[in-house]
């Protein structure tokens, strides 16, 4: 029952995390990741997508093309993917985990802990709170590190049981060890 109780809070704590992790991905597609630079905020409000003004790099503002829209580098379009995968191997380890909550004998848990959960949220706290609303390459590290951790964990827990659910739960972890992309 312990264990029952310790994967539960763990699922609660990874799915506060992969809210804002949601919450992130939906306000870039939106277009509203992006916050003023360098105290300009005055004059960038008066500067509209419509007005079709091109904005130059390295003087503190992100270019856009001539018809408004943000121009993004290589590299910020890799770190938006990355994101944006590892969001869905976040969502991916928790359906994984509640199916591994379902079947679950009260007798027989699995070996959990709680404190990989915790780290998860906080990176994702940290990660919501930037200012810039882009994440950096440190963030998405620690992001992919910490749910390979608990990937990691969760096979490892789960390899002293050879039922079909536990089977069938170790194939998911396997397949979500396979995308896991480099950062």
């Amino acid at each position: 029952m312990q264990a029952e109780v310790l994967l539960n809070a763990s699922i609660a704590h990874q799915a506060e995390a992969l809210k804002l992790l949601q919450q992130q991905v939906d306000s870039e597609q939106r277009g509203g990741g992006q916050a003023p630079v360098s105290g300009r905020s005055s004059l960038r409000d008066h500067i509209h997508p419509s007005d079709g003004a091109v904005l130059k790099r390295g003087s503190g503002w992100p270019a856009r093309s001539d018809r408004g829209c943000e121009v993004r580098t290589l590299a910020e379009r890799a770190r938006e993917s990355t994101f944006c995968k590892l969001t869905e191997i976040a969502s991916q380890v928790i359906s994984t985990e509640q199916d591994i909550c379902r079947f679950l004998s009260p007798d027989r848990g699995i070996v959990m802990h709680p404190k990989e959960s915790i780290d998860l949220k906080n990176i994702c706290i940290r990660m919501a709170a930037r200012t810039d609303g882009h994440q950096s390459d440190k963030d998405l590290k620690e992001l992919r590190d910490c749910l390979k951790t608990i990937v990691d964990s969760l096979l490892l827990s789960l390899s002293h049981y050879s039922s079909p659910s536990h089977t069938r739960a170790r194939g998911q972890l396997l397949q979500i060890c396979e995308t896991f992309p480099d950062v």
